[in-house]
């Protein structure tokens, strides 16, 4: 079962929930624990909300979840206790938690001044983006090349030996603005201005950034985030959250205020040249086929794409990270559990994937990697998430390769494990057996219905109908656990009711067995 569910969806999320509080309402009967499943997910929901981390407990993330204000407060220790003992006995804890014995006593203390915490106003959100923070020469050569670190060297060569305003400060483009700024980072002080910011190129950026507020016009060094700055901060939250890259469109919709403002949109643009002047970003122009390589030569258009630079990602890790928001860096990345890894990888940059795999492993000792990859392939039910966990097994070398070999008989993920073979040419594609290919492409279709479901139906629709009706009276046999879920779309969704019918009849067969 799926346990982290950082970057998915509210539709993926209750699926899941509601599985597994139908098991945890299974176990609870059995061991005749008297808990109310609506206290225990609505944890789950915070949890989700959070980080999207549903096993990882540890004592921070207690305290922090017991300040949270629930709709039954009074039922919620109780119904925590039950969510840990459930998670130890299925083996479902993410192995960075607590041991389950520190949790039980934690929640003790904890409860015992449960009426006296301070709660919450609300939920807090989780940022999906990897960080992948450059080092810091690159990040010192990149600074010593922007705009505004040669403005302000050329400016203080400009200006005469004591450093005071002088009449033709006119004469030097933008140089007031260049002399306050450079006056409220201390490059004026009577016993002369810090050694770093004269060596350092990287330190004179740095100040510079904090005090963008002096540069825009802001009211205070905090003001900025308020004002046009918070429109700065905005863009590069909206290019990273596009992973890397963002159209100009997605841009300025991010910012919805200047959308249709003339005004605003003139303002907008010339906070937007602070993306170029401090290196924060690029503008790019890229093809259709550069993004979507399947696209067609009559979709091939230029589209213009600002790419964040290095510097960008660093000042958006600061201000977030000063902020309190929850961050993940690529090196922290690498350190994690393989599922939360994958998690991440799926929800930010594509191009990170192969460097931050091979970086896991890099980090991981081969056994115990392995042991962690098979615990994954065999416990999830998210489809991408076990082909990447097939895939970093592969990297292992030969111990990985045995493992996989070995899992070709477990019949939840054999089937997965048999198209890994063949697309590896390890497995004739004629010794996959004819459930194994219905099994796969339920897996496939499963995972596109959540994810991008008008499109995944479209290009199921787009088969010959005799294909589609095959595949539809093929799967109720397969064993596949979602293939209700399959058919009932479906059935509801098919643009053809020939397909959507055989669907229905596919989905009474199924319920009859």
């Amino acid at each position: 079962m799926r346990m982290v569910f950082i970057g998915a969806g509210p539709e993926d999320f209750d699926r899941a929930r509601r599985r597994l509080l139908d098991e945890f309402r299974a176990w609870a009967e059995i061991r005749g624990r008297a808990v109310d499943p609506d206290a225990v997910g609505a944890v789950l929901e915070y949890r989700y909300l959070t980080d999207g981390m549903l096993g990882r407990w540890t004592g921070a993330v207690l305290r922090e979840v017991l300040s949270h204000e629930f709709p039954d407060e009074d039922a919620t220790p109780a119904a925590i206790g039950a969510l840990f003992d459930f998670l130890a006995d299925t083996d479902l804890f993410d192995d960075r938690s607590d041991s389950v014995e520190f949790l039980r006593e934690a929640l003790a203390d904890i409860a015992a001044g449960f009426g006296e915490r301070e709660c919450r106003a609300q939920l807090p959100q989780f940022s999906t983006p990897v960080f992948d923070l450059a080092e810091e020469d690159e990040l010192r050569e990149q600074a010593e090349g922007t705009a505004m670190v040669r403005h302000m060297y050329g400016f203080l060569a400009w200006l005469d030996a004591d450093r005071v305003l002088p009449d033709d400060i006119d004469d030097f483009p933008e140089g007031r603005r260049l002399f306050a700024l450079a006056e409220s980072i201390g490059m004026f002080r009577e016993e002369g201005p810090p050694d770093e910011l004269l060596a350092d190129a990287l330190a004179l950026w740095t100040a510079m950034f904090d005090r963008m507020d002096i540069w825009v016009g802001a009211e205070s060094p905090s003001g900025y985030l308020d004002g046009d700055g918070k429109t700065l901060l905005g863009m590069l939250a909206a290019i990273l959250g596009g992973q890397g890259h963002a159209s100009e469109d997605l841009v300025f919709r991010s910012q919805s205020k200047v959308v249709n403002d003339p005004v605003e949109r003139a303002a907008f643009d010339r906070i937007r040249t602070l993306l170029f002047d401090y290196g924060l970003a690029v503008r790019d122009v890229r093809t259709t086929r550069h993004l979507l390589p399947e696209a067609h030569d009559e979709d091939e258009v230029a589209r213009p794409l600002y790419r964040l630079l290095p510097l960008g990602v660093h000042a958006l890790h600061g201000v977030y990270a000063h902020g309190g928001v929850h961050l993940t860096t690529f090196e922290e990345l690498t350190r994690e559990t393989p599922e939360v890894m994958i998690a991440k990888m799926l929800a930010s940059d594509p191009a990170l994937a192969d460097p931050l795999m091979e970086s896991w492993i890099a980090l991981h000792a081969p056994r115990e990697a392995r042991a962690e990859l098979i615990e994954l392939i065999g416990r999830t039910d998210d489809f991408e998430h076990r082909m990447f966990a097939l895939d970093l097994l592969g990297k292992l070398g030969q111990i990985g390769t045995e493992a996989i070999v070995a899992l070709r008989d477990n019949p939840i993920c054999g089937p997965c494990v048999a198209t890994w073979l063949s697309r590896h040419g390890m497995l004739p594609e004629e010794d996959i057996s004819e459930r194994e290919l219905v099994y796969v492409r339920l897996d496939v279709l499963t995972s596109g219905l959540r994810q991008m479901p008008g499109r995944t139906m479209a290009q199921f629709a787009a088969q010959p109908r005799h294909i589609q009706v095959l595949m539809v009276e093929d799967m109720p046999g397969s064993g596949h656990p979602c293939t209700g879920e399959v058919l009932t779309k479906i059935a509801t969704d098919h643009p053809d009711e020939f397909v959507a019918k055989a669907a229905r009849q596919a989905l009474d067969r199924l319920r009859a067995e």
